[in-house]
């Protein structure tokens, strides 16, 4: 994601605890923000698929989820935005 994404690297990403997200996130810009909580919920959605036996996510798969999640949130933020 990071070819797709401006993000942290994997020792900032580790050394999160849950305080120093929520600080991270009121310091970071709104976009950027959200990318990181977007890459966060689908890293726990392929880890409960994995821990529940379900169907393995692809990390293609995943990038273009992500991709394609990200994309649609923007068309409907500017379509908001249109209607203001």
């Amino acid at each position: 994601m990071r070819k797709e994404w401006n993000l942290w690297d994997e020792e900032q990403l580790l050394a999160l605890t849950q305080d120093g997200l929520l600080v991270a996130l009121c310091d970071m810009e709104v976009d950027a923000a959200a990318k990181l909580l977007l890459l966060l919920w689908r890293t726990w959605q392929v880890r409960n698929n994995i821990a529940h036996e379900k169907e393995k996510l692809s990390f293609v798969g995943s990038k273009r989820f992500l991709l394609k999640f990200w994309s649609e949130l923007c068309k409907i933020r500017q379509q908001d935005k249109d209607h203001i």
